[in-house]
């Protein structure tokens, strides 16, 4: 199974520069995923680029932070503000990194392609 994960450009693009080695999630894909396409949102609404789970990493905002804020591509404000008020928090590690040179439409991905407000899978 494959997802596309819907991406700030800001930080897709910090992705695929191996600025930003984690994406922060407040929920995390329930089933297993081969690999996953970096959707690109608004105004770009592309993918840009794909990307292997090295691991996720589940624990409290700040312990996360601790954990892997040398690797983040975010500020601890940006961080901190994303996950106001929640408990559990989950960091995505990502591993093998591609950076398309010409982005692909999502619906060569997914035919009835809808942007995702998360993700979505795919086959």
């Amino acid at each position: 199974m494959n997802a596309i994960l819907s991406v700030k450009p800001e930080f897709a693009f910090k992705l695929l520069s191996g600025e930003k080695q984690y994406e922060y999630r407040k929920t995390v894909f329930r089933l297993p995923v081969d690999k996953v396409y970096i959707y690109a949102s608004s105004p770009i609404c592309m993918i840009v680029g794909e990307f292997r789970i090295d691991d996720v990493i589940e624990s409290t905002p700040t312990e996360l932070w601790a954990a892997t804020r040398s690797a983040s591509g975010v500020t601890s404000s940006f961080f901190f503000r994303y996950f106001n008020g929640k408990s559990k928090a989950y960091a995505i590690k990502v591993k093998d990194v591609v950076a398309y040179s010409i982005p692909l439409s999502p619906y060569s991905v997914q035919e009835d392609f809808k942007a995702p407000q998360n993700y979505i899978y795919v086959k």
